[in-house]
C-alpha cells in the first residue's frame, strides 16, 4: 500500500526470524520485545497476531510505553468477557483506535455487494456453512451477517457438540431484520466459507472455494406461464479477498481519517464479539 510503511516486527521466539525475513525481506528489523522497537520506531499502526489468550496483555502492553493511532488484533480480539468488557473500557479511555481484523468486512466486493443488499425492502432469511470452530471460525461468519443483514442480537443453538473447546452444530441467529441458520463442520482439511441471503430484490451470495460473490436479481416481469418472481437476473462481483492485507490498510486508513467511520465499526465490533461470549459463558461445559 503506497501510504503503509512495515518499519518492524516483534518476535519472541528466535527459530521464527529466518522464516519473517524470508516472508518479508531481510531488510526488515525483527526484535524480540516491544521496548526495542519503539526505540527507534514509534509506529502510527500495531497489528497483533499473537496466541489469543495473550492479545489482552499485548494491547496494554503497546498502550503503557506508546500512544499508537491504531491497533489491529486478530480474532478473538480477546479470550473471555471479561477481558473484552476491559478492553472496551481502555479503548474509550485511550486516544488509540482498536479493531478486530475481520477482512471481510474491509473487502472491495464485499462493501459494494453490501451497498446492493441495502436497496432491499425486505430480508427474508439466510444460511450459512464454514469449517472449523464457531468461536474461531464462526466469528468471522457472525461479522459478516452483522455486517451485511443488519445488527445481530441472539446467536442460539439448534443442536451443537463441543469439539476442542469449541462449537459445531446448527445455530440460529436474530438480526434486526430477520433470522438466519449457520451450520459448521469439523473439518481440517476441506476449506468451507459460504453465505446466502435471500431479499426482496435479489438472491445474494458468497460460495465456492474463492468466496465467488454471485448476486441474483429478482425477474420482476412474469410471463404466461410464470406467475411468480423468481431470482434469474445473474450479476457476479470481481474477487478481491486475495488482497486482504492490502484492503484491511485502505480501510484503516479511512477510519483514521473519519471518526464516523471508527465510531461505527467499533460499536460493531463490540456487538458481535459480546455475542460470540455471552454464548460461550452461557453453553461451555
Amino acid at each position: 500500500h503506497p501510504k503503509i510503511n512495515l518499519n518492524s516486527i516483534i518476535e519472541i521466539d528466535n527459530q521464527r526470524h529466518g522464516y519473517i525475513s524470508n516472508k518479508w525481506g531481510k531488510h526488515i528489523p525483527i526484535y524480540l520485545n516491544i521496548n526495542n522497537s519503539l526505540k527507534k520506531y514509534k509506529s502510527d499502526i500495531f497489528v497483533i497476531a499473537t496466541p489469543t489468550d495473550q492479545h489482552f496483555t499485548n494491547i496494554n502492553n503497546i498502550l503503557a510505553k506508546h500512544s499508537p493511532k491504531l491497533i489491529i488484533c486478530e480474532k478473538p480480539i480477546v479470550s473471555s468477557s471479561k477481558d473484552l468488557e476491559k478492553l472496551y473500557k481502555l479503548v474509550n479511555e485511550c486516544s488509540t483506535k482498536i479493531i478486530t481484523n475481520f477482512p471481510r468486512r474491509f473487502d472491495m466486493s464485499l462493501n459494494i455487494f453490501k451497498e446492493e443488499i441495502l436497496k432491499s425492502n425486505q430480508k427474508y432469511h439466510f444460511y450459512g456453512t464454514f469449517n472449523k470452530g464457531l468461536i474461531h471460525n464462526g466469528c468471522h461468519m457472525i461479522d459478516l451477517i452483522d455486517m451485511l443483514v443488519g445488527p445481530v442480537s441472539k446467536l442460539d443453538p439448534i443442536n451443537y457438540n463441543i469439539i476442542d473447546s469449541d462449537y459445531f452444530g446448527k445455530f440460529l441467529i436474530k438480526t434486526d431484520s430477520c433470522s438466519g441458520i449457520i451450520s459448521n463442520v469439523f473439518s481440517n482439511k476441506l476449506a468451507i466459507f459460504e453465505l446466502t441471503i435471500f431479499t426482496d430484490k435479489a438472491k445474494f451470495e458468497i460460495i465456492g472455494v474463492e468466496e465467488k460473490i454471485t448476486i441474483n436479481f429478482v425477474n420482476s416481469k412474469p410471463t404466461q406461464s410464470q406467475d411468480f418472481e423468481i431470482y434469474s437476473k445473474k450479476n457476479e462481483l470481481p474477487y478481491t479477498l486475495n488482497k486482504s492485507a492490502y484492503n484491511t490498510f485502505d480501510y484503516a486508513i479511512k477510519l483514521l481519517e473519519d471518526e464516523n467511520i471508527y465510531r461505527d465499526i467499533k460499536l460493531e465490533q463490540y456487538n458481535v464479539n459480546k455475542i460470540i461470549f455471552d454464548f460461550h459463558n452461557k453453553f461451555i461445559k
